[in-house]
């Protein structure tokens, strides 16, 4: 147990530095560094150092990463491009003089791309079709900082502080988060608030779930709140749909699928502590960790997967366990984990390892980017349902981060030896399936 404690200690010290280096660099994630202007972006991968001078520097863009498919959506300051795997298609999506882009994500099918947009007239949510055209949103005073958007690619839901001297809506608390609904280019509408918060759309259905206030659960339509889910209490974070009544919760002591029509809960799983979950994209994996003792008392986190039909069951990998994401196939799990010299005086590594069938992967070691240790690694379980690191076909990862000194987008090939590719500057990514739009479609 002390040497556990001392490996988490460690890996908690080497996160925080490294988020309070980067923040002491950018300014960290205030209004007036959100606001402020870049000089430049890359407009194609000429305009970017491939390395090939230096012969201490990764390869860029192998073969088999020019025949990978989808667009890939990148924050770069207060940028966002879109780039095409291999990096021969960069296009300028919003962002730079005219304000600052952040947040994006792509619809289900990959014909939309919806960003956060902050500019000196105001905030906004912000959406470019598959044919160039641009739908804007006005946020008011109070920006988003997570959009989802629901499985027909018609409507987003949002999560957003609440606006200054804004009502409670429901019976959430004044002065707490705010989750509402966009229908792109129409006004946002708020349907209720809490703290914390977390939302999940249905499959076939335009209604939400949400897990508010550490200990309820409510089903949201796109006006309003519908009303408490019997028995929903946690604690959990993000809650994931199974069917068109189901849900998958959890309580002090277990993992269970909840009617939430009846209220009547079904243990899938008994795990003590603080349990994360991600359920795969077909519905039929869950992959699971708990707190200190989650697992096994005595013994260090685990990574499981479970079947949910069967009940078999598997342990992946163990240790400190910061995030993980399933593949759109469902067949692969990337977990992230530190890369821990105990008897290093410098900053941890942390490596992405990718588990199929048994078998298991790990990546290079990299320094994952500010963005991501302070946005989106923390709310891992969240992100999973709408920000997709993972390439459509399931065979490539991308993440951002520095390897050898070398920030940007990284994309590794699954399953081959090869080391990453570099492919631009960039805070963080999503994956969509979406090829690259005309040239010329940018707003």
């Amino acid at each position: 147990m002390l040497r556990t404690a001392h490996r988490r200690l460690f890996v908690l010290a080497g996160l925080t530095l490294l988020l309070a280096a980067c923040t002491a660099t950018t300014g960290g994630n205030d209004a007036d560094a959100q606001s402020s202007t870049a000089t430049s972006v890359p407009l194609s991968t000429a305009d970017v150092d491939d390395g090939s001078e230096d012969p201490g520097k990764l390869p860029t863009t192998p073969e088999l990463v020019a025949e990978l498919s989808g667009t890939l959506a990148v924050t770069v300051e207060n940028l966002i491009v879109a780039v095409s795997p291999d990096g021969s298609y960069v296009d300028l999506v919003d962002g730079g003089a005219n304000g600052t882009a952040t947040q994006p994500v792509w619809s289900p099918d990959g014909s939309r791309l919806a960003w956060v947009f902050v500019g000196p007239d105001g905030e906004s949510v912000r959406v470019r079709s598959e044919g160039g055209e641009m739908l804007e949103s006005e946020s008011a005073v109070s920006l988003p900082f997570y959009i989802q958007w629901n499985a027909s690619g018609r409507q987003l839901a949002y999560l957003r502080p609440s606006p200054p001297a804004a009502p409670p809506l429901g019976d959430g608390p004044t002065g707490a988060l705010q989750a509402g609904v966009i229908e792109p280019g129409e006004p946002v509408r708020p349907v209720a608030s809490g703290s914390p918060f977390y939302i999940s759309w249905a499959p076939d259905a335009d209604e939400l779930i949400a897990y508010r206030n550490g200990n309820e659960l409510l089903v949201l339509s796109g006006d309003a709140d519908s009303g408490r889910v019997p028995d929903g209490a946690g604690p959990y974070t993000a809650p994931v749909w199974t069917g068109p009544d189901t849900v998958i919760v959890s309580d002090a002591d277990s993992i269970d699928e909840l009617n939430i029509e009846t209220g009547v809960r079904t243990e899938l799983v008994k795990v003590p502590g603080r349990v994360r979950f991600v359920l795969s994209p077909d519905l039929q994996r869950l992959a699971f960790s708990a707190a200190e003792n989650g697992v096994s008392a005595g013994e260090e986190d685990r990574l499981v997967v479970r079947d949910v039909q069967t009940s078999e069951q598997s342990v992946v990998a163990s240790g400190s366990l910061l995030a993980w994401e399933w593949s759109p196939n469902s067949e692969s799990l990337a977990w992230l984990s530190p890369e821990v010299d105990e008897s290093a005086s410098e900053l941890p590594g942390f490596v992405w390892s990718f588990w199929k069938d048994g078998e298991v992967e790990a990546g290079e070691a990299y320094l994952p980017s500010a963005t991501d240790v302070r946005e989106y690694l923390p709310f891992f379980e969240q992100f999973a349902q709408s920000h997709h690191r993972w390439s459509p076909d399931s065979t490539a990862f991308a993440f951002a981060g520095s390897i050898e000194g070398r920030g940007g987008i990284w994309v590794q090939i699954v399953g081959q030896a090869d080391e990453p590719s570099y492919l631009t500057q960039g805070d963080a990514v999503t994956w969509g399936p979406g090829e690259p739009p005309a040239v010329g479609s940018s707003i």
